[in-house]
């Protein structure tokens, strides 16, 4: 064999290797993605977002951040549960108004819910609120003041009718709303006399 032969020969041998490792790297490429598309497919991504039974207002939400309007439902939500109450409701009701509450408000939001049922279980009364508008604090975007009229029943017979008007602090993180601040507050500053002059009302 002479030079010119075998160097055509090396030549091919060298092609064929080269053909047979791009194979190879072809064919695992091919099965690494496979795999990576399996894997993707069987992973499973699952959200636990909170939001209020009814939507009025709509509104928008990401995992840290949610629109004014869609934090009033929320409000809306809570004193509903929070006002319209009996003897016979308030225990279940509280234990739904804990999921809304800040880890750091729990433990005085029960305690004053605790104090609410045992009032309402001696005196055998329930309440009703009727929510007419709602305010907006201006210098904190997360508070939310809720006007409307508070009638206590005892047995069927209506024995008070108020005017009444709450606030409610609220912040949105990880999908659920999570109340710190659920107090009655007063109709003519219910943020502050700092706030109130610029406050917007609904």
């Amino acid at each position: 064999m002479n030079t010119h032969e075998l160097r055509r020969e090396i030549s091919a041998r060298f092609a064929i290797r080269s053909s047979v490792l791009v194979l190879l790297v072809l064919a695992l490429a091919g099965n690494l993605a496979s795999w990576m598309y399996l894997l993707l497919q069987k992973r499973e991504t699952r959200i636990e977002l909170q939001v209020p039974a009814r939507i009025s207002h709509g509104g928008w939400f990401t995992e840290d951040r949610v629109s004014t309007s869609f934090m009033i439902d929320t409000a809306f939500q809570f004193v509903e549960l929070a006002l319209n109450v009996s003897a016979s409701t308030i225990e279940t009701q509280t234990q739904i108004l804990l999921h809304y509450a800040a880890p750091e408000y729990e433990g005085a939001l029960l305690q004053a819910f605790k104090a609410a049922e045992e009032k309402l279980r001696s005196e055998q009364a329930s309440t009703v609120f009727w929510p007419a508008r709602y305010a907006i604090d201006p210098g904190n975007q997360n508070r939310v003041a809720i006007f409307g009229t508070l009638a206590t029943y005892v047995a069927d017979k209506r024995v008070s009718e108020n005017p009444k008007v709450y606030r409610l602090t609220m912040r949105w993180s990880h999908w659920r709303a999570a109340v710190s601040e659920f107090v009655e507050a007063d109709g003519n500053d219910p943020f502050g006399a700092a706030s109130a002059s610029a406050g917007v009302t609904r």
